[in-house]
């Protein structure tokens, strides 16, 4: 699980599934969403609106409390990269 920031894309690794998201594509950062599990949502070619948990970087309280702030700092350096507002 992670996340890896290229140039031009958000890839995010998860257990089952690896998603690369185009930069333009992502519409939000959420940092603190449901059940404090972070999540990037993007419109795809489309324009279909899509979401995915970012596993890696979970805030809640039963993470330990170096290791959230970790997360957090990791995630504001996702939504620095992206560009795009955060939704706290």
């Amino acid at each position: 699980m992670g996340v890896t920031c290229t140039d031009s894309a958000l890839v995010v690794r998860g257990i089952l599934l690896t998603r690369t998201i185009s930069k333009s594509e992502i519409t939000s950062i959420t940092q603190h969403g449901a059940r404090s599990m972070p999540g990037v949502r993007w419109r795809d070619g489309n324009g279909k609106s899509k979401w995915v948990f970012l596993q890696a970087f979970q805030t809640s309280d039963v993470i330990w409390r170096a290791r959230r702030r970790w997360n957090v700092a990791q995630l504001a350096k996702i939504v620095a990269w992206s560009a795009v507002d955060d939704e706290s």
